[in-house]
Formats: C-alpha cells, structure tokens, sequence
C-alpha cells in the first residue's frame, strides 16, 4: 500500500467510527437512558487487537483489567461489539455487577437456539433470537464468538471475514423458514438449497450488526409436498447497508429427505470404492489425497 493510498485508508476509518460513535450514541438516546457527557466503550474480541486501537475501543482482556483496576464512573458505559466469548462476556457482567454498575452493559440479545441454526451445540450458533418484525419479516444481530468458530480466524484484525457473514445468514434463512412453516402445516418439513448469492457493499467491522430476513414464495410453485422459498437477508452496520444475501431452495418432505440422503450417501460411498477397491487398504491413495475414512469402521 502506497502512502497515500494508507493516509487515505486510515482517514476513513476515522470517519467511519465517528459515523458508529453518532450512531450508537442516537441509539442509546432512543433507549432513553443517555446522561450528558456519558462515555462510552466498545468491547471486541482479542481478535480484533488492531480494531481496539482505535480511539474508546478496548478488547475483553483489556476490558477485564480495566474493570479490575479502575473506579467506574457512574457515567461509563460499555457496549458489547464482535468477537467477545461467552466466558469473557460472563466475566465481564459479572465484574459490573460486583462493582455496582449492572445497567452499565448494553448486551446481546439471547442467541437463537439450535433448533432453528440446526447446529449440535450452541457455541456455534451465530445470530440472537429472532424478532418478528412484520409479514415473512424476521431480524436478528450478529453474536461473533472469536473463541469458538473457526471462520473468525481471519489475516487482518480490523475487519470481519465475509465467510462469517455467509454463515450467520444460512443459520437465519433457516430460522426463519422454521418460524414460518413448522407450525403451519401436518407436514414436518425439511429444506434443500439451490442456490446461494451474496453481495458486500462495504467493510464489516466488529461493530453491532443487525439482519432482516424477509421470506417469500415463488408464485404458483407451490404443491402439497414441495415449496420452492426465497430468502433475502439484509446486513444493517449501524444504519449502513453492508452485505445483501439471497438463498433459494426448496421445502419437502423431511422423511423423504432423510431417505434420500442415506440413498445418496450410500451411493458416494459405492463410488469411492468402485475408484479405489475394497481390498486395497487405501495405502496408495492416502500418499496422493486425504481421503479421510477409517476403514475399520
């Protein structure tokens, strides 16, 4: 990067952040808890080191010796942005609490369960409950765990990698479409993607991070057993578009697709031995590709 070209970068990220330091304080004040000359904190994940040098951002280890350390003004509050672990973020309130200052945290809301994500555990959950907030009409914030999903790991600490957006859209196009069809029909329904399109209209920052997540139906697609849907889900950046993601797939039969999966499974499997042989051990191919299977299960 020339050093023009780096003045230039590092000139907008300070405009950037004072466009999120206006934004969250006309969100505090519509909150109706905004005092004169209140202070305000934004904690990131260690992750985003790089993006907590900027001026009132601080990472959750930093945050936690300065909550050790310091007396708290009753005026300071802190703001919880991306990348924070659970753990940290528990030690965090807690520490407020033995201070003295509970409502001193704005937190994130409560993560959606895995029944909606369909994730096994929910450490890997990547989005709060979901609101309903209008006809097919859902919204959501990004809860970024650096600790727990590998899609944080990212080569810069000041932006979001785009692969975590991808994701946290996935688990809310999901959400949605088991808010607004589990309860609507005998049938128990299970969901097949057909496409996935994604366009980022910025930077993303470990800032608070809203989606909506709109669902619709192509018209006269329906039939008994099958619904085609369409999923939009639109990124908010603190009253900044940032990403749009589109998904399309299609709602059948959950019992026909479980059936169809193991048929398609069985059929790969077929395939990998028919291409290496059943009496082969796998000794040549391991030495050219990680096939990855213990054969003796």
């Amino acid at each position: 990067m020339t050093a023009r070209a780096e003045a230039a970068s590092t000139e907008s990220r300070g405009v950037l952040l004072q466009g999120q330091n206006a934004a969250i304080g006309a969100n505090m004040k519509s909150r109706g808890d905004v005092r004169l000359n209140t202070s305000y904190w934004l904690i990131v994940g260690d992750i985003y080191g790089d993006f907590a040098e900027h001026e009132r951002v601080m990472t959750a280890t930093r945050c936690k010796h300065y909550l050790d350390t310091t007396s708290l003004r009753s005026d300071e509050r802190f703001i919880l942005g991306q990348g924070v672990g659970a753990s940290d973020a528990d030690e965090i309130r807690a520490k407020l609490r033995s201070s003295g200052h509970p409502d001193a945290l704005y937190d994130f809301d409560e993560l959606a369960p895995i029944s909606l994500t369909h994730k096994q555990t929910d450490r890997h959950v990547l989005i709060s409950c979901l609101r309903n907030v209008g006809p097919r009409a859902y919204q959501s914030q990004l809860v970024l765990d650096d600790a727990s999903d590998r899609l944080c790991d990212h080569v810069t600490g000041q932006h979001l990698a785009g692969m975590v957006l991808i994701e946290a859209s996935r688990q809310a196009a999901l959400g949605v479409l088991e808010c607004e069809y589990k309860n609507t029909s005998q049938i128990s329904w299970g969901l097949t993607w057909s496409s996935t399109q994604v366009q980022f209209l910025g930077y993303i920052f470990p800032v608070p991070l809203t989606l909506t997540a709109k669902v619709s139906e192509p018209v006269g697609t329906r039939s008994e057993s099958r619904i085609p849907v369409n999923v939009v889900v639109d990124w908010d950046q603190l009253g900044k578009p940032v990403c749009e993601m589109a998904l399309t797939g299609i709602l059948l039969e959950r019992a026909f697709l479980a059936k169809l999966e193991v048929k398609r499974a069985r059929q790969a499997v077929d395939a990998l031995w028919a291409k290496y042989g059943h009496d082969s051990g796998l000794d040549e191919p391991r030495s050219q590709v990680n096939v990855g299977i213990d054969v003796a299960r």
